[in-house]
């Protein structure tokens, strides 16, 4: 459905990120606008979306950014607002990937953080760690997908999750147990948004590969190459990726299964 030309919007953690270089790499049109670090969480996603489409911040977001130096501090943006629309107005596909369910909440304003609150407007008396719930997760993308449409009416829009898991949880629990509860929060979320039936938007299984096929293969989906237990196996990235391209793109590059070669075991 889309060709070499189409310009592609991605945005979100770990695929996303991984797409837009391989799509850079491989001479696709890749829209390297930047957007923020942070946006893994359902409520982070919507309020982005919302401001580049109309300029206006929803009700349910603090805007906090993880910056270079590791701070938290209030994200601005380095462009005016109809920079931003224009991108998502001209693109040939949109892709999201989301990866958190666990959010920090203004108990007092009910508005959920971007990434992290900062140190210096931490108040435990307010500010509340908790795990969002499916239905708020799937009005969200819903929403998305609403002001997607008000300026692009047809471009695919793809939805993944990411299969990188939580690093630490402040929930009393394991977090891999954690991890699990709140990965399963938004598959659900996701598979509801997907049986609306909404026109021109897919679901890409980028995690069910990695956490279930991955269970089924010779060799580790995790830290092959590194030996870091939360770092996805490039070799099983990269045919992530070439599956990706040969299911939305036309075949113009052939050499795409050699490259998928070059990154798997032996």
């Amino acid at each position: 459905m889309l060709t070499q030309q189409d310009t592609i919007v991605t945005i979100g953690s770990c695929f996303a990120d991984d797409l837009r270089k391989a799509l850079i790499q491989r001479k696709y049109q890749a829209d390297i606008f930047w957007v923020p670090s942070g946006l893994n969480n359902t409520f982070a996603l919507r309020d982005f979306v919302s401001w580049c489409i109309s300029g206006a911040q929803t009700e349910q977001a603090y805007r906090y950014d993880r910056d270079s130096s590791g701070e938290i501090n209030e994200w601005m943006p380095e462009e005016e607002q109809e920079y931003y629309a224009d991108h998502f107005k001209k693109a040939g596909a949109i892709v999201f990937t989301i990866g958190l369910a666990e959010v920090w909440e203004d108990q007092e304003a009910g508005t959920v953080f971007w990434r992290g609150v900062p140190d210096r407007i931490f108040d435990e008396d307010k500010h509340v760690f908790r795990l969002s719930t499916v239905d708020e997760n799937q009005r969200n993308i819903d929403k998305v997908i609403e002001y997607i449409r008000r300026v692009n009416p047809h471009a695919p829009i793809v939805l993944t999750l990411s299969p990188v898991p939580l690093k630490a949880t402040f929930r009393p629990i394991s977090c891999m147990t954690a991890d699990c509860v709140s990965k399963s929060v938004l598959r659900v979320a996701l598979d509801q948004v997907m049986q609306a039936g909404h026109p021109d938007v897919y679901y890409w299984p980028s995690f069910e590969i990695v956490k279930w096929l991955g269970c089924h293969i010779p060799v580790q989906a995790y830290g092959y190459e590194d030996g870091h237990s939360r770092h996805v196996s490039r070799f099983l990235v990269d045919g992530i990726i070439t599956s990706f391209l040969s299911r939305f793109f036309q075949p113009t590059l052939p050499v795409m299964e050699s490259e998928a070669k070059a990154g798997r075991p032996q």
